[in-house]
């Protein structure tokens, strides 16, 4: 069992310089650079910009070449065959404001059939022009999907933010309770020692016949109870090791082959003598201020990605319900096409001009998309404010548990502190005869309580350090 503490750290630090320690920043900046989950924000930002490119594909231009031939029964003169070659090529353009350009040559020869028309012997050079005046015009099916894979470019970001919070924030609790799990061990590997050393003497005194073998047994008993205790206490830190390790990867995108390659900090320091006075500075971060609490809480409501989600299907909901308001108006489309007939037998300008009104009606389909549009904007108002109190309340809530952990650390170091003393002086009245071995166990058994205690609410500090930053959206 002696063993087990110096198993835990050669696990945790083989080969590295006495003395080293890891820390918050560290830790941090391992878990930024290499966790799996970190490396996908990259992957979802790519994904958003996959999908404008894809939308984008509605308006990529196309060329269009084709020919045909026919062979027909002619219809002024039945039982007569008739031969006609038709053939173009042509480039199409689409606009994403709802036009379509199309430019190129046809020609068209022998008894061509109605509705097409034939052409001179060099063919004819074409350009058509088709056009929204009202439906459709600036606001389309293809443009509102391009509009919406832009803002989900938005999400992309948002969600990358969330991820990055959450992996940082466990990665530092992780961290702290790894700290605390430590810390603990300490105070219990110390004690223990101290039972151990003990013992001995005891063991001596009772063979020189100062005191009663009652006293050997009182103390081996002890032992075994720190025994235990500190057995428990290196499992309570494999496990924090365990949980650590999930947030440390090498550049390779590997976990690393010792999880926690250095020491922890202590949060409480042991002293190599007991009766000195612990004194402990710079192990907890400063107390909040009510200035301070606001600014995060400004600072949450600004960088929470859980807002900017809501502003990115507000701003999809926007663009269906205009949609759908557009679907909604008579449909007015014009078609202009001049050309060039080129050739013998060509006749010079040519031209089509075209002009065709649908009005609608009914538009049923539009206004229960509005109305869906609607109920919908009206959704994001309520869980914008459901998500706004939430993000307050977890502010807040961090604030009030650092505010507490620092109203509780000075009476706790006192305590611990006066502890020390007491269990100090038992031992003098102990060696001076005037106490007994139970009641010196019993004041180093307070003391050791107050010691995780304070450990306990150091730990909670930096723990609601940690959580304000997040919830702040500064980690």
């Amino acid at each position: 069992m002696k063993h087990l503490w110096l198993g835990v750290w050669f696990w945790l630090g083989a080969g590295l310089a006495a003395g080293q320690t890891l820390t918050l920043t560290q830790v941090l900046d391992e878990a930024a650079r290499n966790h799996p989950k970190m490396r996908t924000i990259e992957l979802i930002r790519e994904l958003a910009e996959a999908k404008v490119t894809e939308k984008e594909g509605a308006f990529d231009p196309s060329v269009i070449v084709g020919g045909e031939q026919f062979r027909y029964n002619s219809p002024t003169d039945p039982g007569k065959a008739k031969l006609a070659d038709e053939a173009m090529a042509a480039v199409q353009i689409q606009d994403v404001a709802g036009w379509k350009l199309i430019s190129g040559y046809r020609r068209n020869q022998g008894f061509v059939k109605s509705p097409d028309s034939l052409t001179g012997t060099g063919g004819e050079f074409f350009v058509e022009l088709k056009m929204p005046l009202l439906r459709g015009l600036g606001v389309n099916e293809e443009q509102t999907a391009l509009e919406q894979a832009k803002a989900a470019r938005l999400q992309a970001v948002a969600t990358g933010r969330l991820v990055r919070l959450q992996t940082l924030l466990g990665a530092a609790l992780a961290y702290w309770d790894w700290v605390s799990a430590c810390s603990d061990l300490a105070l219990l590997e110390a004690n223990y020692e101290l039972g151990l050393t003990r013992l001995d003497q005891v063991r001596q005194r009772v063979e020189a016949g100062d005191l009663p073998r009652i006293d050997q047994l009182e103390a081996s008993q002890e032992l075994q109870r720190r025994d235990e205790a500190r057995v428990k206490a290196g499992r309570n830190v494999q496990k924090a090791v365990l949980k650590l390790s999930m947030y440390l990867w090498n550049s390779q995108g590997q976990p690393q082959a010792m999880p926690v390659p250095a020491q922890a900090q202590q949060l409480v320091p042991i002293k190599s003598e007991r009766h000195e006075v612990v004194q402990l500075t710079g192990t907890a971060a400063p107390s909040l201020s009510l200035e301070q609490l606001a600014e995060a809480e400004l600072s949450a409501l600004q960088a929470r990605p859980e807002l900017t989600e809501i502003r990115f299907q507000r701003e999809v909901v926007d663009l269906d319900r205009k949609l759908a308001e557009n679907d909604r108006l008579p449909a007015l489309d014009l078609s202009i096409s001049p050309g060039l007939d080129t050739g013998y037998k060509a006749i010079g300008l040519t031209y089509k001009l075209g002009l065709q009104l649908t009005i609608p009606l009914a538009t049923r389909s539009a206004d229960g998309r509005i109305q869906a549009a609607r109920l919908k904007s009206d959704k994001l108002d309520l869980d914008q404010v459901n998500e706004i109190q939430r993000i307050l309340t977890e502010v807040r809530d961090a604030g009030s548990l650092l505010e507490m952990s620092h109203r509780r650390l000075e009476p706790a170091l006192e305590s611990y502190r006066l502890a020390l003393d007491l269990e100090e002086a038992e031992r003098l009245k102990y060696r001076l005869g005037d106490s007994t071995l139970f009641l010196v166990n019993q004041r180093e058994r307070a003391t050791l309580a107050e010691g995780q205690k304070l450990i306990e609410i150091l730990a909670d500090t930096h723990r609601a350090r940690v959580v304000l930053s997040a919830a702040s959206g500064q980690l």
